[in-house]
């Protein structure tokens, strides 16, 4: 259950590109971001980096195709999107967690550097694209915080920064639950103690990065450890007890110093953009070092969403909306979706089967408050069940064709939003306007609605089996 276990299978599919000699300064980012662009589109993994020693590895686009992703939450191969997100959407359904367990032995106590020896300089840090304020090692990190009361352990993606040889600038989105641990411990006098695996299984960055109503002190691991079957093995640090990934790549521990800040930014984030310049965030200070011989670092530089770039963070989200919808009580949900192009944030669509009136917007309406859709969402199209809200051409041709622009659509005003829209006056940062397009043929007038012209799908299936050879179709 380590990383290395994980990229040998995805070797073994054919899914895998091992580059050698390349600059940690733009030109890893570049390759990242033209592997995310090609179809197929393979995981990158680098070795012999300029200026750093061999075997000390990067791995970028681990969840860039959907057979990767679905080795990453032990789900079949080969499967469709519309296939993958009803598995996935069962599995999340299911909701199983397994409790981590502890253990003693880790290959993360291979190597354990303190104080003075501590030196992040020699793991590499990708300068990832021109603008980024500086070389982040960590933009698919586990950053592992605990509660002042010391009752709940939070697991999140935060960005990571290297200042020098024993400092870290980690930036945090309000509200999000790490920063809440930091701003308590702050606003109690004390610094915050802190822990961040850059190297890991890709469940555990799975786990990072979902939305989670805190249920029980380690509910990120836990929920790794129910799509994986088993559970996590976990060690805790030497210094401040913090649960982090036993099969691990690199580990730090250290604490935000409440009085000590430090500049962080810009960075190119998953929007597409550089949404602020250089703030100001709580300085890390690096206490203790762990990794094993020869460690990798996970690696998931943000750029402008496209295709596969975050189908984990896709896929994921339309799941946690769908279940958050039906737990509210609302029948007739057919599928979700987070389309592409909106990163899986801005834009979702739900397909119903409409049951009585008002149900296409009450289903709008829900989607874009409930929990996992609340945050930065901006467009909730509802379409009927004819429509594959996976396909971005359906659903727009569902909105061109089935709504109309005054009855509609609805618009909610002060949501929630976050400091990364870009389409948001900085004075405003922090809420939004978000759009309830109602794209569903009107109830009243469901049955006497014009029919769609289309081929019936049973002679589709026919016809590319008697013309599969002339069409050059694959079997």
């Amino acid at each position: 259950m380590d990383l290395r276990g994980w990229i040998a299978e995805v070797s073994s599919l054919g899914e895998l590109a091992y580059l050698t000699g390349a600059s940690s300064y733009l030109e890893m980012g570049a390759l990242t971001d033209i592997a995310r662009k090609e179809k197929p589109s393979r995981a990158l993994l680098f070795d012999e980096i300029v200026g750093y020693p061999k075997g000390y590895r990067v791995l970028t686009n681990a969840l860039g195709s959907l057979n990767r992703f679905s080795l990453a939450v032990n789900l079949p191969l080969h499967l469709t999107k519309t296939e993958l997100l009803k598995l996935w959407s069962e599995k999340i359904h299911q909701d199983t967690r397994i409790d981590p367990i502890p253990v003693k032995e880790s290959p993360l106590f291979e190597n354990i550097h303190e104080g003075k020896a501590v030196n992040l300089e020699e793991f590499p840090a990708p300068h990832w694209h021109r603008e980024d304020g500086g070389r982040y090692i960590g933009t698919a990190a586990a950053v592992v915080t605990r509660n002042l009361e010391g009752t709940m352990i939070n697991v999140g993606c935060y960005r990571v920064a290297i200042v020098d040889r024993n400092h870290l600038a980690v930036y945090i989105s309000p509200g999000k639950h790490g920063r809440l641990h930091i701003e308590e411990h702050f606003a109690a006098g004390k610094p915050c103690p802190v822990a961040i695996s850059f190297g890991h299984h890709p469940v555990v960055f799975l786990a990072a990065t979902a939305y989670f109503q805190h249920r029980r002190e380690m509910e990120e691991y836990a929920w790794a450890g129910g799509l994986l079957g088993e559970p996590l093995s976990m060690v805790f640090t030497k210094i401040h007890n913090l649960p982090v990934p036993a099969h691990g790549e690199i580990v730090i521990e250290g604490t935000f110093l409440p009085d000590k800040t430090v500049k962080e930014g810009p960075f190119g984030e998953w929007t597409g953009y550089y949404a602020h310049s250089i703030r100001e965030v709580p300085l890390l200070e690096v206490e203790m070092v762990y990794h094993r011989d020869y460690p990798i670092v996970l690696g998931h530089p943000p750029g402008k969403a496209r295709g596969a770039t975050d189908i984990f963070r896709i896929l994921t989200q339309a799941a946690q909306i769908k279940e958050a919808i039906k737990a509210a009580g609302i029948p007739g949900i057919k599928e979700v979706w987070c389309l592409e192009p909106g990163g899986g944030r801005f834009f979702i669509a739900v397909s119903i089967e409409q049951m009585y009136p008002g149900h296409a917007r009450q289903v709008g309406l829900m989607a874009a408050q409930c929990g996992p859709g609340a945050y930065m969402n901006k467009y909730v199209v509802v379409v009927d069940e004819d429509i594959d809200v996976t396909d971005l051409e359906d659903v727009l041709w569902a909105i061109c064709t089935r709504s109309d622009p005054a009855r509609s659509i609805e618009i909610l005003r002060r949501c929630r939003s976050g400091p990364l829209d870009v389409a948001i006056p900085l004075e405003e940062k922090g809420f939004n306007t978000r759009a309830i397009i109602d794209c569903c043929r009107p109830y009243e007038e469901r049955h006497r609605f014009p029919r769609v012209v289309e081929t019936a799908p049973e002679l589709i299936e026919q016809v590319k089996t008697r013309w599969r050879k002339e069409l050059g179709l694959s079997e």
